[in-house]
């Protein structure tokens, strides 16, 4: 199990702070406990199975309304 914190990129514009991600994904793996500590980050604990491939892994935050940020190889498991 991991927690990681994700900065926000600039591009779109970060949506108001008083909004939380609907969702944050690690390589297809579901995040939980979903936090929005400051305005330009983001928090997710990800229990990463035992059979997950060696690898950077895309990560993607999603919030409702708009934007999906999608941070390539935002993540490597050893």
């Amino acid at each position: 199990t991991v927690t990681i914190t994700i900065t926000l990129p600039a591009t779109p514009p970060n949506p108001p702070a008083n909004l939380v991600p609907v969702s944050i994904t690690m390589g297809g793996i579901a995040g939980t406990a979903i936090a929005r500590p400051l305005a330009t980050t983001a928090r997710a604990t990800f229990a990463i199975p035992a059979a997950t491939t060696q690898g950077a892994k895309n990560v993607v935050v999603t919030f409702n309304p708009a934007p999906t940020y999608t941070l390539t190889n935002g993540f490597t498991v050893n």
